[in-house]
């Protein structure tokens, strides 16, 4: 059997290694998830502008019509 020359530099340096890889996919999960929470607001805080103009864009439009019925109605006591 042939044994590799595995001394405590290498194990350190293996050690080293395998810390920074697992801080770095932590640290990237985070950056990751801060970045996905924070797109996540914006596209429901827009959702919620958007719902907002609906409603008046909707409230607008049947003021409108009760002007124009309002309007006709008029029109037609003046005949």
């Amino acid at each position: 059997m042939v044994a590799l020359p595995i001394g405590f530099d290498d194990l350190a340096d293996a050690l080293f290694m395998l810390l920074t890889t697992a801080v770095g996919f932590l640290l990237g999960g985070v950056v990751g998830l801060v970045v996905g929470l924070s797109a996540g607001y914006a596209y429901l805080e827009l959702l919620s502008r958007v719902a907002d103009l609906e409603a008046t864009v909707n409230a607008l439009v049947r003021e409108k019509e009760d002007l124009r019925d309002r309007v006709e109605t008029l029109e037609a006591e003046g005949d």
